[in-house]
């Protein structure tokens, strides 16, 4: 019987060479390592730095305020002292709690209107809330996996015409229609900007409450089922785009502020100064990491020959610099909890 060590006896040469190999492996995990370790103490700076100025511009802020606070508290004595001599501080007062009544009455009435608008909405069954016409095109109900969404074509306003062999736009609002900033109530949205390019606009909205038995696959069915009647509609145009709902920076401020315990405004400026010297790294060349979540770096892109999606034609795109995000291990995890 043979062992091991006959082999190495009769190669040594083999031994050697995976014993280099070995090494090898270990210089790079060490080079990586090190390289990881100087993006780490470069994102410490660059987040020490915004924290920095982010705590100056605080002091600053609420300093002025205090200035502003302590004057006006100042002035607010010296009128009430002069009226309280003058003999009309009472009637003033009065006149205060007139006013007072008088709004809260006003607030109360306009909570009414709103709640008389809710029940007259519930009771037409919650229809999506847009600001355009539209028709039913499909329902999830009459589906073999039934759901509660819908599929709407928006119908153009008078003065815009719809070019049948353009793409066709599908808006997915995961809240019903009630999102301004995607097709609600704003004609300044995707919806409105696609309408104006002639392209043809559908809305995938759903009821208030789900189907019996529904589950989350039902939906991915309808709309697979949506998408595919949107291109058997438009059988000369070019595959449907969809755009769903993404994170505006106001809402991203406001989730950034309430996490954090920060005001709005100092919650903008510590993003907005992160971003600021995310990009002024790029600029120099220098990736930016965070341990545990992912790095941004750049990239140079080669000029390269495309062709344009609407004609097919040849065109020329110049050699570029673009910024890459790479998750990190933990980040995909994360993501991807059920993958071994």
């Amino acid at each position: 019987m043979s062992n091991i060590f006959d082999h190495l006896a009769a190669d040594p040469s083999s031994f050697a060479r995976q014993l280099n190999d070995v090494f090898e492996l270990w210089r790079r995990s060490m080079q990586d390592s090190e390289s990881e370790l100087k993006a780490g103490v470069g994102s410490s700076d660059i987040l020490s730095t915004a924290a920095s100025r982010n705590a100056q511009r605080i002091r600053d802020v609420h300093g002025k305020r205090s200035a502003e606070l302590m004057k006006n508290s100042e002035a607010l004595a010296s009128a009430m002292n002069l009226a309280q001599q003058q003999g009309s501080l009472w009637a003033d007062w009065g006149k205060y709690l007139l006013d007072a009544t008088e709004r809260a009455c006003l607030t109360m009435d306009t909570l009414r209107k709103r709640g008389d608008i809710f029940l007259e909405h519930e009771a037409k069954g919650c229809p999506p809330v847009l600001a355009y016409d539209y028709e039913i095109v499909m329902d999830g109900r009459d589906q073999k996996y039934p759901s509660n969404y819908q599929l709407l074509k928006i119908l153009p306003p008078d003065g815009i015409t719809i070019d049948n062999s353009r793409r066709p736009y599908i808006v997915i609002d995961p809240r019903a229609g009630h999102g301004p900033g995607i097709g609600g109530f704003k004609t300044d949205s995707q919806v409105g900007v696609a309408l104006r390019e002639h392209h043809p606009v559908y809305f995938v909205a759903f009821r208030r409450d789900p189907e019996p038995g529904q589950f989350l696959s039902y939906v991915t069915r309808t709309e697979a089922a949506f998408v595919r009647e949107v291109m058997r509609l438009h059988p000369d145009a070019p595959i449907p785009r969809k755009q769903g709902k993404e994170m505006t920076k106001a809402e991203l401020i406001d989730a950034v502020a309430q996490k954090a315990g920060v005001s709005k405004a100092d919650a903008e400026r510590t993003v907005g100064a992160f971003f600021e010297l995310v990009v002024a790294s790029a600029k120099k060349g220098d990736k930016v990491a965070w341990p545990g979540f992912g790095s941004f770096s750049t990239s140079k892109r080669k000029a390269r020959t495309g062709r344009n999606p609407q004609t097919g034609a040849p065109v020329q795109v110049p050699a570029s610099v673009a910024m890459k995000f790479t998750s990190s291990s933990t980040l995909k995890a994360e993501l991807n909890p059920n993958r071994k």
